[in-house]
């Protein structure tokens, strides 16, 4: 699963930077953060119920794949096979790449993953200790939280016209920051939906748009290493 993960997640990355330029790749970013949550939200909510029958379940929702697999197979194509030959050609040449800003992109995508499973694998156990719901209301808490974050990566496209990589980051951050210290002084779950909302919200904004910075440095030529680092 995990082998499979990896590979999904950078080939689709890099290949969404060769089918689509300028505006129209923050649009897809967007979309591509906007429906990983929406996934979530769905799968999520179908995993609590599961969950309430026999904890084995939820695994049968990987089962999902099968169903994406012909689109996949019918609708995905391999880039201009002069263009890759050229880039062949020159994966012996020495790119130069701004190490400073790689090393801050892979550092902020760390973060936000770290947050992220945080959240999601602590808020059940939270629920739980403060005798506020099971395993179908811990569902929907966290498919609240993935709900916002995918509508705010759908609006990355029109967010980013008005405000820069910087200030999206500074700005998502700040919500991520203030959601997470709602969290530790909840102790009702009308403040624990408030919290992880605006920790949705914030992790919405900054999804799409590391990948947008990292692609704004990156040479096409090591592109694929470079997100498969990210991707790590």
């Amino acid at each position: 699963l995990g082998a499979a993960v990896a590979a999904i997640m950078v080939a689709c990355t890099v290949l969404a930077g060769e089918y689509f330029k300028g505006p129209k790749l923050g649009q897809y970013m967007g979309l591509q953060a906007a429906f990983g949550g929406f996934g979530g939200v769905i799968f999520l909510s179908i995993a609590g119920i599961l969950a309430e029958q026999s904890w084995t379940y939820v695994f049968l929702i990987y089962l999902f794949a099968l169903v994406i697999l012909p689109g996949v197979m019918s609708f995905l194509y391999e880039p201009n096979k002069q263009v890759n030959m050229l880039d062949k050609a020159g994966e012996n040449t020495p790119v130069a790449i701004a190490k400073n800003s790689l090393f801050l992109c892979y550092t902020f995508a760390a973060l936000e993953v770290i947050v992220l499973y945080c959240v999601t694998m602590n808020l059940p156990f939270m629920l739980q200790k403060l005798n506020l719901g099971s395993s179908l209301e811990a569902g929907w808490v966290l498919a609240l939280l993935l709900l916002a974050m995918s509508v705010f990566s759908l609006l990355y496209a029109k967010i980013s016209l008005k405000l820069s990589i910087f200030k999206i980051h500074f700005i998502g951050w700040l919500l991520i920051s203030l959601g997470l210290v709602v969290l530790s002084q909840s102790f009702d779950l009308a403040l624990i939906l408030s919290g992880s909302l605006t920790i949705g919200i914030g992790l919405g904004m900054i999804r799409p748009n590391l990948f947008i910075w990292l692609f704004s440095f990156t040479p096409l030529q090591v592109r694929g290493k470079v997100i498969g680092g990210i991707t790590t």
